[in-house]
């Protein structure tokens, strides 16, 4: 099984797009089990469901592939597909959650399973013990131009797909503080899983795809002990690197600089210099960005599943 991983907006669709393009596996919804319906910390992982508990986890991860729109990529239904699932559902008698999450994946993608879940990568040492055959990509992309990917989301939902709530809460949810800390905990899993399963786990810089994807993809054809021919990668966008330079408000560019200096540095990301007036923008900003935290919570506390591991998990890595 094969988990795409890094922190959000870092290229884990386009990996997933790749592997499906190539023909090694579907390409499928992040489904954030892990996150929001598995806890590693409980007793109660390996207990057997109720036929009530079963249900209403299985009713809940086809509402989160439903979330993709009327088909799946392979050109499949979405509602023919929660149906054929739940229909499996019903045959399975006192299974995990696991099980149920294994189900889904296997019948999502029909050749490897795959899970392009960017989260995780917050919980990379656990799933590989739990599952022994999985491996990991990790995307490791500029943490300027994630967050930049992530700063103007709140307006398609807003201008052109008037989910209104759902903009608010994107909106919200635009931190640089909050995801500067959330991109570094990140990578500081992945340094600590490839210490400990460095035959299991690849790193694949975003940057290094977009201007070289053949040999990208050669490495992780090695990786996985796969042949296959590559494809037209004409997809991958070429120009869509360092638009943080451009487009990031300096004083955002800054307090991510700041904050992230060693990890840019020792992944070969350039620093830039900034003057007395942006630094002093980006303290005035950092207690803006501070006080809206609580508020970003709470619109996202059903989102989120085990709120309060969540939260250590991303922010203080325990």
């Amino acid at each position: 099984m094969i988990f795409i991983v890094g922190y959000s907006r870092s290229g884990t669709k386009m990996m997933n797009k790749i592997l499906s393009r190539i023909g090694l596996v579907n390409f499928v919804p992040e489904i954030h089990f892990f996150e929001q319906e598995y806890d590693f910390n409980s007793d109660e992982n390996n207990t057997p469901l109720t036929n009530t508990q079963k249900n209403a986890l299985a009713r809940k991860l086809v509402s989160i592939v439903g979330r993709v729109g009327d088909k799946l990529d392979d050109g499949r239904t979405t509602s023919d597909f929660s149906s054929s699932y739940l229909d499996k559902v019903n045959q399975l008698e006192a299974p995990t959650s696991l099980e149920l999450y294994r189900l889904l994946t296997s019948m999502l993608s029909t050749k490897l399973e795959v899970d392009p879940t960017p989260r995780n990568s917050y919980y990379i040492k656990e799933i590989a013990d739990l599952i022994p055959e999985s491996r990991f990509i990790y995307m490791l992309r500029d943490p300027r131009d994630c967050i930049l990917s992530q700063r103007g989301k709140w307006k398609n939902y807003f201008y052109n797909k008037k989910r209104y709530g759902e903009a608010l809460r994107l909106w919200l949810n635009y931190n640089p503080v909050l995801m500067a800390k959330f991109w570094q905990r990140s990578i500081q899993q992945l340094e600590s899983s490839l210490n400990h399963y460095n035959k299991r786990v690849i790193m694949m810089k975003y940057e290094d795809i977009t201007t070289e994807p053949s040999e990208c993809i050669e490495r992780i054809l090695t990786f996985i002990n796969e042949e296959k021919p590559i494809t037209d990668l004409s997809f991958i966008k070429r120009d869509n690197t360092q638009k943080w330079k451009y487009k990031l408000p300096k004083a955002h560019a800054y307090i991510i600089q700041s904050m992230l200096k060693e990890e840019l540095v020792k992944n070969n990301y350039q620093l830039e210099s900034y003057g007395i007036i942006v630094k002093l923008s980006a303290f005035l900003l950092k207690v803006y960005y501070y006080l809206k935290v609580p508020i970003a919570l709470l619109a996202n506390i059903k989102r989120i599943g085990q709120a309060f591991s969540t939260i250590k998990r991303r922010i203080f890595g325990i």
